[in-house]
C-alpha cells in the first residue's frame, strides 16, 4: 500500500543532453529498495539507455524493475551533449515539477541529475537561475547551506558560488552564525551525530595568525563561535584549513565549516572526485545530487560512471530512513 508520506523519492533528470539519462538508467538498472523511485525528464533522453520505460501520471501507476518516468515532452529532437534552449528549459520545468509533487504527495526526498546552468541563463528566460541549492532556498525559503558528504570527510560552505572578490563582503557573523546552526541541527537530525564536532575555518592563512593577515578571524568569526558554544553547539575555531581538513579526514572532527567554495571543495574532491555527494542542509526535503556536471564531452556515449549518482541516491533513501535510527549508520557508499 503507497503511503504518501514515506515510499516515494523524485529523481530529476537534469538537462537531456547531458549525462544525467545515463547514470540514472544505469543506477537504477539493478538497484533494489522498498521506496517508489519516480523520474522527471524526457523520455527521449532515456530511449538509449533503457527498454523498460514506464509513463506515468501519477504514484498508482508505478510499475516494479521500470523507470518509472514522467516525461516533460519538451525536447522533440536531441543531440547528446548539445544543449539547446529546449533542454535547458527541459531541465528547469522538471525542478519545477518536483517542487510540486513534493507539496503534492508530501515526498521527503529529492535526488537531482546535472543541470547545465550557462544554457539556462543564456537559453531560457531563468535569467537569475544560479543553481539548484539556489533555486530550492528561494523556492522553500529556507536558509541552506551547501553540504558535500563523503564517506570520511563531511564539507560545507558558508557562501556558494560567488567570486572569490565577494567573499570577504558576505563573511558576516549573521551568515557565519546561520550556518554553524544549520551544520549542527542537520547532523543531529539527519546523520543523528549526537554531539557534532564541527571544525569552522578561518577566511585569511594560518587563520590570520592572531590578526597579522587579516582581521575577520578576530572580529567577525571568534564572537560567533563564544555565541553559538554559550547554545551548546561544539565548534573549533578559526581553524586553518591546510590543517584542519586533514585532522577531520582523520576523525577529530565530524564536519568542517568553510567560508567560501575553493576552501574546501578541492580537497574533497580529490578524494572524492567519482563518489562524493552534495547535500542541501536546512530544506525541508531531503535534497541530494552527484558531484558532477552535464560532462557533455561523453554524454550518449555509454561511458559515463554512475557511482556519484548511486550514492547521491543511496544517500537521500538513507537519510530518510535515519529518522528512526539513534545512531548514525557506520555503512559505507
Amino acid at each position: 500500500m503507497w503511503k504518501r508520506d514515506s515510499d516515494i523519492v523524485l529523481v530529476t533528470a537534469g538537462d537531456p543532453t547531458g549525462v544525467g539519462s545515463e547514470v540514472i538508467a544505469k543506477t537504477l538498472k539493478n538497484f533494489r529498495t522498498n521506496l517508489r523511485i519516480i523520474v522527471i525528464g524526457e523520455h527521449l533522453a532515456f530511449t538509449p539507455f533503457s527498454e523498460r520505460i514506464n509513463i506515468i501520471t501519477e504514484p498508482g501507476q508505478y510499475k516494479e524493475n521500470f523507470i518509472n518516468l514522467i516525461n516533460m515532452g519538451l525536447v522533440k529532437r536531441l543531440a547528446f551533449g548539445k544543449p539547446t534552449k529546449l533542454s535547458a528549459l527541459s531541465a528547469v520545468r522538471a525542478l519545477e515539477t518536483a517542487v510540486l509533487l513534493i507539496k503534492k504527495w508530501n515526498v521527503r526526498s529529492l535526488v537531482t541529475a546535472p543541470i547545465y546552468k550557462k544554457g539556462i541563463i543564456e537559453l531560457s528566460d531563468y535569467k537569475n537561475f544560479t543553481g539548484h541549492t539556489e533555486f530550492l532556498a528561494e523556492t522553500f525559503k529556507s536558509k541552506v547551506l551547501m553540504m558535500f558528504y563523503g564517506t570520511r570527510l563531511k564539507v560545507a560552505t558558508v557562501t556558494t558560488h560567488i567570486p572569490l572578490k565577494d567573499v570577504p563582503v558576505k563573511i558576516n557573523s549573521e551568515a557565519v552564525f546561520d550556518a554553524l546552526k544549520i551544520s549542527d541541527h542537520s547532523l543531529k537530525k539527519l546523520f543523528k551525530i549526537k554531539s557534532p564536532r564541527i571544525a569552522l575555518l578561518g577566511l585569511n592563512p594560518h587563520a590570520g595568525e592572531e590578526g597579522k593577515m587579516g582581521k575577520e578571524e578576530i572580529e567577525i568569526i571568534e564572537p560567533v563561535i563564544k555565541k553559538v558554544r554559550s547554545a551548546g553547539i561544539n565548534v573549533s575555531g578559526p581553524l586553518p584549513a591546510d590543517t584542519a581538513l586533514y585532522k577531520a579526514l582523520k576523525g577529530e572532527y565530524d564536519f568542517v565549516l568553510g567560508l567560501y567554495h575553493d576552501q574546501v571543495l578541492p580537497a574533497f574532491k580529490t578524494l572524492y572526485f567519482d563518489s562524493g555527494v552534495n547535500v542541501t542542509l536546512g530544506l525541508p526535503v531531503i535534497r541530494t545530487s552527484p558531484d558532477h556536471g552535464t560532462a557533455f564531452d561523453i554524454a550518449g556515449k555509454g561511458v559515463a560512471e554512475e557511482k556519484s549518482f548511486r550514492n547521491a541516491l543511496r544517500l537521500a533513501i538513507r537519510l530518510m530512513n535515519k529518522k528512526n535510527s539513534k545512531t548514525e549508520s557506520k555503512e559505507y557508499l
